[in-house]
């Protein structure tokens, strides 16, 4: 019927005292970190060569072997580690089980860093809270010119027919500035090699 229904609308939680581990502490993780922190989060994170003491403003950072513990203790887990052989399914269905019930599982990072099967289940049953995916498992054939049906999706499963899961095509970084800045990032480790000095933003290799 017209008009109006008059219901409250779904209620959210608010960011401050909750907790966002961050597995892979590169540029992209520290600046995740430092925007959630303004929000009053407490953060947590991984990496494959964590210092002695955690940077401000992490809790604590760990390396890998800590993964089960940053996946219990957050409530929003972001993936922002490179893709390697090394990271590949890194997030699997036992790391998935570890996280709280309402847990939100963020990928910013590659797709086949997190399990596709175990991820689809977790969501589709319900034993985590959601997920917000920017990358995915197949992620070149829907992003061509008149691609059509499953062999275009960006996954085997419908990550879409999900209401926990909110999806983008791989686009959250698409600003000018973000552009401009690769680009300049690219030619400063050009001349950096060319001068023999050392690169920035080295992706890790197979462990």
């Amino acid at each position: 019927p017209p008009g109006n229904n008059c219901q409250a609308p779904p209620q959210h939680r608010q960011l401050s005292n909750l907790t966002i581990g961050i597995v892979g502490y590169g540029h992209i993780g520290e600046h995740v970190a430092s925007r959630a922190a303004a929000f009053g989060t407490r953060v947590i994170a991984t990496t494959i060569d964590p210092p002695s003491s955690p940077p401000p403003p992490l809790a604590w950072i760990g390396d890998d072997s800590q993964n089960p513990r940053l996946m219990a203790e957050s409530d929003f887990v972001v993936v922002a580690c490179p893709l390697t052989s090394s990271t590949k399914d890194l997030i699997n269905d036992t790391l998935i089980s570890l996280m709280k019930p309402d847990g939100v599982l963020i990928n910013i990072a590659r797709g086949p860093i997190v399990s596709e099967a175990a991820l689809y289940q977790a969501l589709a049953s319900g034993s985590i809270g959601g997920a917000v995916l920017d990358v995915w498992w197949n992620p070149h054939a829907w992003n061509q010119q008149g691609a059509y049906g499953p062999a275009s999706w960006p996954s085997q499963y419908r990550f879409d027919q999900l209401p926990n899961v909110l999806m983008t095509p791989h686009s959250s970084s698409h600003t000018p500035e973000s552009r401009q800045q690769a680009a300049l990032q690219a030619s400063e480790n050009l001349n950096a090699l060319a001068l023999g000095l050392p690169l920035q933003n080295v992706v890790r290799g197979p462990q």
